[in-house]
């Protein structure tokens, strides 16, 4: 429930900031992350790092196209549109948004939302979110060099986690 209430809250955030008056400009952007997440479910389809055990008509991979649907592309606009421009903010910023979805999944975790397996944990979710945070502003920088980093990630990801491949 923690996930829905996060998204509708970011979604909110995206429509009373007007902010979705700019989804063209990072469409690209917004279809890169979410395409990331639906990726991830399908890799991990049979061997997922995370399931959310206490949802009994919102399941895992409606979960996942929910995220994609409406969470990662109104956080990618927020997130991007409002990108500062002085150095000095950048850090602070990152971490702002950062915190959020660390705190976000801390409280699914806590409440018995979110189990993880194979090994995940919350600091390999945060490393993620801080990755997905740094990809969304490089992706905006240069797409090429975003998917040559975004193969190693999920190459390295998929080999350091042992995830089965034979199922694709």
């Amino acid at each position: 429930m923690t996930i829905i209430l996060f998204s509708l809250l970011f979604l909110t955030v995206f429509f009373v900031t007007r902010s979705h008056r700019y989804l063209e400009r990072y469409y690209d952007t917004v279809l890169y992350i979410s395409l990331i997440s639906v990726v991830y479910g399908l890799i991990c389809i049979d061997f997922a790092m995370w399931h959310f055990p206490v949802w009994w008509i919102f399941t895992d991979h409606a979960s996942l196209l929910f995220q994609a649907v409406v969470l990662f592309p109104s956080t990618t606009v927020v997130f991007l549109r409002y990108f500062p421009r002085s150095r000095g903010l950048i850090a602070p910023y990152f971490l702002l948004f950062v915190i959020a979805y660390v705190v976000m999944e801390w409280m699914m975790l806590k409440l018995g939302q979110i189990r993880y397996a194979h090994g995940w944990s919350l600091g390999w979710s945060t490393l993620v979110v801080v990755l997905m945070f740094l990809m969304m502003w490089l992706h905006e920088k240069s797409k090429k060099l975003t998917w040559v980093f975004t193969f190693i990630v999920i190459t390295w990801l998929v080999t350091w986690f042992d995830v089965p491949l034979l199922a694709l």
